[in-house]
């Protein structure tokens, strides 16, 4: 995802982590982010409310908005779950910005997610 960030920093595209884990503290989201060197914010959604909002099902669960504000593309970052893919790698995430980015249609807006379940606080 930094790398994937980075290449659309300079593309109008505000990129931006949410974390809905109920136990995850501001702290932690800090240490990620220096560890990981993200470029970019980590939003506390420890209460969910984000996650909810936008049906979050799975650690990660990507969502991109366009400049209409609704929903472009929902679901994986690609199609290799655990790594195992029978096509060829179709990183949807990638294809959905560079369309958005060069004013054409989405043309996948939705797949399913995969990963860990979100932990939202009860």
């Amino acid at each position: 995802m930094v790398m994937l960030a980075n290449k659309y920093k300079d593309k109008n595209v505000v990129w931006l982590a949410v974390n809905c884990t109920s136990y995850a503290t501001p702290e932690a989201n800090r240490e990620f982010a220096q560890k990981y060197k993200l470029q970019y914010p980590i939003l506390d959604d420890r209460d969910g409310k984000v996650g909810r909002a936008c049906s979050a099902e799975t650690t990660p669960h990507m969502f991109i908005i366009g400049a209409d504000s609704n929903i472009a593309y929902a679901g994986a970052i690609d199609n290799s779950p655990m790594g195992r893919v029978e096509e060829p790698l179709l990183n949807f995430v990638d294809k959905a910005l560079y369309e958005l980015t060069s004013d054409k249609p989405v043309g996948v807006t939705e797949s399913k997610p995969y990963g860990c379940s979100v932990k939202y606080a009860n």
